[in-house]
C-alpha cells in the first residue's frame, strides 16, 4: 500500500542489470590490464601508453560506479519494503519517529532522514506531522469506513468508530479499518480464523528458494568448470612436451613464448572468472538462508495463539531476543515476511501479528473503545478491564 510497487520493479531490474554490466566491466578491464603487465613486464612505457589502458581504467572506475548504485538502490528499496510493512500494522494511522528510532535503533534524525529520502522516490500514501517538536508520520490509507447499524449510512471517519451518525443521529456503528490490502472488522461478534503459515510468508517465497538454489547450484557447477581449466593451464604452462606438440601441431604458432602467452591470457581469464563467480557464493548462501530463516519465522507465528509476542517468547526460535529481532528486520526489508512488523507501542518491544478488533464496546459501561493496542484493553471511562478487544487474524 506505501510503496510505489511498478516503479520499485523497474529499479529492480535496472539493479540486476547495473550489477552484472557493473562487474563485467570491471573484471574484463582489470583482467585486460593485468595482462598487459604480464606481457610486456619490465616495460612500463608500453604499458602506460598502450591503446587498451586509458579505456580499461575507464571502464573499472564506470563498473565501479555501477555496482556502487545498484547496491545503493537495493538499500533503499530494502529500507522501504520496511516502513511499509511497519505502517500497514498500525491501528491509530499515526507513527511517530522516536517510535521507529526505538523499533530499528537508529536515530531520531536518521530515521526522519531516511523517510524523507524515500518518501518521494518509493514509497506513498503518508506525510509528516509536527507537534510541539516532535515529527510523526501521518498515513493518507487509515480510514475507518462505519456503518450504522439503525439506518446503514456509510460514514468515514479517521478516529474509529466514536462519534454519532449524521443522519439518523444514532452511536450505534460498525466499523471498518482499511489498511492497504488488509482489513481490520471492529464489532461486537468475535470471530476466530485460522492463520497458515503462508499468511506470514513473503510473495513466491517458494519460488526464491527454488531460484536461489538453482543459482547457486549453477554458479558452483562454473567455479568447478573455470578451476578446472585454471589449474589444468597451470599445469601445462611449463610442459616441455605440451609445448612442443602444440608447436609442431601446424597451428600459427612460431615460438614457446606465444603459445605461453596465449595459456596466460587464458590462465587469467579463468582466474578471474572464478573470483568473479566465487565471490557470488556467499551472497546467495546468504538469501537462501534468509528463506528458510523466514519460513521458518512464518510457522511459528502462524503457531502462536496471541496477536503480539515478546521478545522474550521469540527467542526460543532463534537463541537471542537481539539475533531474533535483527533477522525478523531483514526478512521484512527483503519482503520474505509480511503481515507482521515490531512494535514499540507499549514502551516493550515485541512482535505485532496481523490484528482483528472482536470488540467496540465496553460490556459493562457502553462507553466506546478507542485505540485499543492490546488483546486486553482497560475501559477509559469505568477503568475495567476488558478481556479479547484485540485477537489474532
Amino acid at each position: 500500500m506505501y510503496l510505489k510497487e511498478h516503479f520499485i520493479r523497474f529499479l529492480k531490474i535496472k539493479n540486476v542489470l547495473f550489477l552484472i554490466i557493473g562487474i563485467f566491466l570491471a573484471s574484463m578491464s582489470v583482467a585486460i590490464i593485468i595482462e598487459l603487465i604480464v606481457y610486456y613486464f619490465g616495460d612500463w612505457y608500453t604499458i602506460l601508453t598502450a591503446r587498451s589502458m586509458p579505456e580499461s581504467v575507464f571502464f573499472i572506475f564506470f563498473g565501479a560506479f555501477l555496482i556502487v548504485c545498484s547496491r545503493i538502490s537495493r538499500r533503499l528499496i530494502n529500507d522501504a519494503g520496511f516502513y511499509s510493512s511497519y505502517f500497514e500494522t498500525s491501528l491509530s494511522g499515526y507513527i511517530s519517529c522516536h517510535e521507529l528510532s526505538a523499533v530499528t535503533g537508529k536515530s531520531v534524525s536518521a530515521v526522519t532522514a531516511r523517510l524523507h529520502l524515500l518518501r518521494p522516490l518509493y514509497m506513498k500514501c503518508f506525510s509528516f506531522r509536527s507537534q510541539n517538536g516532535y515529527e510523526y508520520v501521518e498515513l493518507f490509507s487509515k480510514t475507518c469506513v462505519c456503518e450504522c447499524r439503525q439506518c446503514g449510512a456509510p460514514i468515514e471517519k479517521r478516529l474509529y468508530f466514536t462519534g454519532v451518525c449524521p443522519y439518523c443521529r444514532g452511536s450505534d456503528l460498525f466499523a471498518k479499518v482499511i489498511s492497504g490490502n488488509r482489513f481490520y472488522s471492529i464489532s461486537g461478534a468475535p470471530r476466530q480464523a485460522q492463520s497458515s503459515p503462508a499468511f506470514y510468508e513473503g510473495r513466491a517465497l517458494t519460488g526464491k528458494k527454488i531460484g536461489f538454489t538453482a543459482g547457486l547450484c549453477a554458479v558452483l557447477i562454473l567455479c568447478l568448470v573455470f578451476l578446472l581449466l585454471l589449474t589444468d593451464m597451470i599445469s601445462k604452462y611449463n610442459n616441455q612436451e605440451y609445448l612442443t606438440k602444440v608447436l609442431l601441431s601446424g597451428k600459427s604458432y612460431s615460438s614457446f613464448d606465444l603459445i605461453r602467452a596465449e595459456m596466460m591470457n587464458t590462465i587469467i581469464f579463468a582466474a578471474f572468472s572464478f573470483v568473479a563467480l566465487g565471490s557470488a557464493v556467499p551472497l546467495l548462501v546468504a538469501r537462501l538462508a534468509s528463506v528458510i530463516r523466514s519460513e521458518r519465522y512464518a510457522k511459528f507465528f502462524a503457531r502462536f495463539p496471541f496477536p503480539y509476542i515478546s521478545m522474550q517468547q521469540l527467542s526460543t526460535e532463534a537463541g537471542s531476543p537481539a539475533r531474533a529481532l535483527r533477522n525478523i528486520i531483514k526478512s521484512l526489508r527483503e519482503r520474505h515476511l509480511r503481515n507482521c512488523s515490531p512494535d514499540q507501542q507499549t514502551g516493550e518491544l515485541r512482535i505485532s501479528l496481523a490484528k482483528q478488533i472482536t470488540k467496540d464496546t465496553c460490556p459493562y459501561c457502553g462507553a466506546p473503545i478507542v485505540g485499543a493496542i492490546s488483546e486486553n484493553h482497560c475501559c477509559s471511562y469505568c477503568r475495567r478491564l476488558i478481556m479479547g478487544v484485540i485477537r489474532k487474524q
